[in-house]
């Protein structure tokens, strides 16, 4: 995944996410197994396992906010958007 290979981190919650803008789109949300949701925690949980994706730990390193904080995120936004626009991205795919 992108996300992984840009040191994003990828959890249960992002696969969910993208799982649900994918059903939505095919217009199947509101399909269940069995009687029972099908987007479960356990569902993220086993993808990601299948896909070997381990949970990181996080680094006190992270929590230092650089000198030019505010530039970097007004140079962020801007590509969110530019990538957003360029790619026809779902809003339910834009995780804050």
């Amino acid at each position: 995944m992108r996300l992984r290979d840009e040191g994003a981190p990828v959890s249960c919650a992002i696969v969910l996410s993208v799982a649900r803008a994918y059903l939505k789109h095919l217009d199947l949300v509101r399909y269940t197994l069995c009687g029972e949701q099908m987007l479960t925690r356990a569902l993220g949980r086993s993808i990601l396992d299948r896909m070997n994706f381990v949970k990181r730990n996080v680094t006190k390193a992270a929590k230092k906010i650089p000198a030019d904080f505010d530039q970097l995120c007004h140079n962020f936004y801007s590509k969110i958007q530019t990538f957003v626009i360029e790619h026809s991205v779902f809003d339910e795919l834009i995780v804050n």
